[in-house]
């Protein structure tokens, strides 16, 4: 037998063996998380002063469901359907700061509770359905719209959602009403359409469809307006939403009219391969009831994107009277007509990636600024990250000017630049603040391109008046050539929130380098994380990439830390343990960890020791040894991994029985997937849940050689790749299982069968698939258990309706209980 595998693996989790030498103290628990309101706009892409079909303001509710990121199990849903206004509705919840979230949302005419509603909307699985069965051509009460989000919380936040239609918009449109009048009743036409190759389900959010449906909608009247395309205007013969592909596709379709008066029908042959894309109208279009003419079929744009826009007029016009605007184009604003918000409404931009220029105009003030608030708020968003608010070159004045007590402004993402000012006003910078005027940064960048003249390391981003100064304060963003804890020139005191840090994270440019504002003490190097380490900083936060030596730069004596890796890396380069001491509580979260350079694939990364905790939270973790582990021995340890994606060559997560064997033994899995080879192995009587994970192993899912394990919405995997298969599948056949993962392979493996190892195995299955696939997938069962033989050392497993095997469930030895009864041994 090629045992090669298994032996290599026979020294699990080696590195801790090693006991711990030296006295540790003990240290508090850890810091409890916080929450921020965080508040979405969810907006109908029309106008609330349109009032014509296909306006996009038909939904009168909206609906929502907040996720972890990545994962299609709700945290929240709406309990109660919100109420348009004005083509918006606006929800505000309370969420972890520090933390992602996904969001999704649902707008119609309908609301959940109406048994009429055409759609339903299931946000377990994310998914729309539509009912066809009683479809009306000319519904505009089918419109409907979706959106989703992706926030991190790093403090409040305000979003804001402009919605799209799942559907394609498909018009039929006639220029010959008048002359048809001679031989129909135009006023008591009704028309239907038959349209093949649309769709009945969508996932909200990926976008994907399934169950392509042939649909008749059925006769109805035709609508009263009238629609342009081009230059031309055309009388509406029916107007239909249909479920499509995000990406450009084909329909056939077949029209039909009805004079009530005269009972005369026509039909309009069938119309082949109709281009139909999602959020976009198809007009097919023509002379229609009169026939003179051929028909002509054009794909316009996505709804929003009407040519028809002025998008300065549409921003001077919700600064006068409240709302949001998503740009669609760069915009240059000039000093005739800024930007100004007064009598306490709210303005929220989304630069969606465009540009806002401020320029010189012909009223030779220089400028002045772009966007002025004395009374009410303004809210700045940019989701791609590329959006920009430009400043020009020479000018005077700020670009954001906060100017009275009740003045705010809140920048949550974007880029802002100025280009210096020869008059040497320090004012002249991308932000200001005057007057009690009130500005939170939460994140974007800035900077001021051009040195304060008399002043050559001088580049100021953020300023306050000296003689009646505004409030500036700085929970995220980054700064260049400008550091915002250094405050205003002239009262001195900090940008800088309260609880956050100012961090240089680059050199470039010169002369003053780029600093990075970040919840509590942010690092950008491995000495500094190190410090904040070992002097016990309960949130530190990784400003940039960090790479240290080995992970024994992290072994402090004083394990009581929150690390964020703030989308970050941490590169681990060498092979030792990071020991989190004794009585530690030692936090992982929203970044990325490496350790590559390991040459033992049982190599542990990360130890637990007695009395402490290690919790992953949002974290991807690659390496090519093992993650993590308790401490041999070691009791009252508790290792949380939510949110999280482990690769690891050996084990993900295990434990050792070495003896004697420590108690308490707390390990919590959660949305989370995990990789390896040995995937999840536990060994002690430890306390196991594992709950909406993915398990995949190639040589076992999860082992369950001691303890008790719950686990519930989540699938186990093994997939058996080398050529050995069918020597391994037979090795346990006449002898005992050995250390390490020398034990009976399958996707779950439960129980014992050698002379060691002498606890009961308890397992419970919720909903839960267990998966032998591949190749060699006969060979191996999806479940295989042997159990102890003395009183009370047993296996037993329970599992639900919902849980489903593939492959085999192997019971090989007596005391075994299943669901209740004797397990029925399998023939040797």
């Amino acid at each position: 037998m090629n045992t090669k595998k298994l032996l290599l693996h026979a020294a699990v989790l080696a590195t801790m063996l090693t006991s711990i030498s030296c006295s540790q103290e003990e240290v508090a628990g850890g810091q409890a998380g916080d929450e921020s309101v965080v508040t979405f706009t969810a907006q109908l892409p029309g106008s609330p002063q349109s009032k014509a079909i296909g306006d996009g303001m038909t939904a009168t509710t909206l609906s929502y469901a907040v996720y972890a990121p990545g994962t299609t199990t709700p945290l929240i849903t709406s309990e109660d359907e919100v109420t348009f206004t004005n083509g918006q509705a606006t929800i505000s919840l309370r969420l972890a700061s520090g933390k992602s979230y996904d969001l999704l949302f649902w707008a119609d005419a309908y609301g959940a509770e109406n048994s009429n509603a055409p759609y339903t909307v299931n946000f377990n699985t994310q998914t729309l359905t539509v009912d066809y069965s009683d479809a009306k051509s000319n519904d505009e009460a089918r419109d409907a719209f979706f959106g989703n989000a992706n926030v991190t919380v790093k403090g409040a936040v305000s979003q804001n959602i402009i919605l799209k239609r799942p559907f394609a918009q498909l018009n039929i449109g006639t220029n010959d009403m008048e002359e048809a009048k001679a031989s129909l009743n135009t006023e008591a036409l009704k028309s239907s359409v038959k349209v093949s190759g649309i769709f009945s389900s969508m996932n909200l959010m990926t976008g994907e469809v399934s169950k392509s449906v042939d649909v008749t909608f059925g006769s109805n009247r035709i609508p009263e307006e009238k629609f342009t395309v081009g230059d031309n205007e055309y009388d509406y013969l029916a107007l239909n939403y249909l479920l499509v592909s995000g990406e450009k596709g084909l329909v056939n379709c077949e029209f039909t009219y009805t004079d009530e008066a005269t009972n005369d029908s026509k039909t309009i042959k069938t119309i082949s391969n109709v281009p139909v894309q999602r959020n976009y109208r198809t007009n097919i279009i023509g002379s229609i009831l009169t026939g003179a003419v051929d028909l002509n079929v054009t794909i316009d744009p996505a709804f929003e994107d009407d040519q028809n826009y002025d998008m300065y007029a549409e921003l001077l016009n919700a600064a006068q009277y409240g709302g949001s605007v998503t740009l669609r184009e760069d915009v240059t604003i000039t000093d005739e007509a800024p930007i100004i918000i007064d009598n306490g409404k709210t303005l929220t931009v989304d630069l969606n990636g465009n540009t806002i220029t401020r320029a010189d105009g012909d009223n030779g003030q220089s400028g002045v600024w772009a966007f002025r608030v004395n009374n009410g708020t303004l809210i700045l968003n940019d989701a791609t990250g590329t959006g920009t608010l430009d400043g020009g070159e020479g000018l005077e004045h700020s670009m954001l000017w906060a100017n009275g007590a009740n003045a705010k402004i809140i920048i949550n993402s974007g880029n802002y630049t100025v280009g210096g000012n020869p008059t040497g006003n320090n004012y002249n910078v991308c932000v200001y603040a005057s007057n009690s005027g009130q500005v939170e940064i939460y994140g974007g960048t800035f900077e001021n391109k051009a040195p304060q003249t008399g002043s050559a390391n001088l580049y100021p981003a953020l300023n306050v008046s000296n003689g009646s100064p505004g409030t500036i304060t700085v929970y995220g963003g980054t700064f260049k050539n400008y550091n915002p804890v250094t405050g205003d020139d002239a009262n001195g005191d900090t940008f800088v929130a309260t609880g956050y840090s100012s961090v240089k994270v680059s050199d470039d440019p010169t002369p003053n380098g780029t600093y990075e504002v970040v919840r509590g003490t942010g690092v950008a190097t491995s000495t500094d994380l190190a410090n904040a380490i070992e002097s016990g900083t309960e949130l530190i936060t990784l400003a940039s990439d960090v790479t240290i030596d080995n992970s024994s730069v992290l072994s402090s004596n004083n394990h009581n830390s929150a690390i964020d890796l703030n989308g970050n890396t941490l590169t681990i380069n060498g092979s030792k343990t990071l020991y989190v001491s004794e009585g530690g509580n030692l936090t992982f979260s929203n970044g990325n960890i490496v350790a590559n350079e390991i040459t033992d694939p049982t190599f542990t990364l990360f130890v637990a020791n007695a009395n402490s905790s290690v919790t992953f939270d949002g974290v991807q973790l690659t390496t090519n040894g093992t993650g993590i582990g308790p401490a041999n021995t070691a009791s009252d340890i508790s290792i949380t991994i939510r949110n999280s994606e482990l690769h690891c060559a050996a084990y993900a997560v295990a434990t050792n029985a070495s003896i004697p064997v420590g108690k308490n033994v707390k390990i919590t899995l959660e949305n989370s997937k995990f990789y390896g080879n040995s995937t999840v192995f536990f060994n002690i009587p430890c306390e196991v849940t594992i709950n909406n994970c993915e398990i995949y192993g190639d040589t076992h899912g999860m082992v369950l050689r001691g303890g008790k394990a719950t686990v519930s919405n989540s699938t186990i995997t093994l997939e058996y790749k080398d050529n050995d298969y069918e020597v391994v599948s037979k090795y346990f056949d006449n002898r005992d299982w050995e250390t390490g993962n020398k034990v009976n392979i399958a996707a779950l493996t439960v129980g014992n069968k050698s002379n060691g190892y002498q606890y009961p195995s308890e397992l419970h299955l919720v909903n839960t698939k267990v998966i032998s696939t591949g190749t060699y997938d006969s060979y191996f069962p999806a479940l295989y258990s042997w159990a102890n033989q003395g009183k009370d050392l047993g296996v037993t497993i329970t599992y639900d309706d919902q849980t489903t095997f593939t492959g085999a469930t192997t019971y090989g030895s007596a005391n075994i209980t299943v669901n209740g009864a004797p397990a029925k041994v399998a023939e040797p």
